[in-house]
């Protein structure tokens, strides 16, 4: 029997896995790209996936483009928003167990987006 249950916008929640590598999967609800404040909810959803992470003492964590699937955020900004939220949570911690983020993107022109965002992320955290 499968429970049903929802996930409001901006919630996580963490489950165990099977058969796959990962011990836990974190679920989130994405926001509409279409909704008014959409960019603040998707930095609170991010940094929602890196607070339970921590909670559980996880030390690697791997996230999709949240939003730029069915949710329509244009690929750009979601990988702006999502490595912008990256960036604050570590900053505002003041320790954590996540040593390694991965991005798990599955076409090219997201691999692409996500290398030159994050670069210019780099060159700008030296300035």
């Amino acid at each position: 029997m499968y429970s049903l249950f929802v996930l409001f916008i901006i919630s996580v929640s963490m489950s165990d896995m099977y058969n796959i590598e990962a011990a836990k999967i974190i679920h989130c609800n994405s926001p509409s790209w279409s909704k008014s404040n959409g960019i603040a909810d998707l930095q609170k959803s991010v940094e929602n996936c890196f607070k339970i992470a921590d909670k559980e003492h996880i030390k690697s964590i791997a996230l999709p483009s949240i939003g730029s699937g069915n949710a329509g955020w244009p690929k750009q900004l979601a990988a702006e928003t999502i490595l912008r939220a990256i960036e604050r949570y570590f900053q505002t911690i003041m320790a954590s167990s996540i040593k390694n983020v991965y991005f798990v993107l599955y076409d090219q022109d997201s691999v692409d987006i996500y290398t030159s965002e994050l670069k210019k992320l780099l060159e700008h955290s030296y300035d």
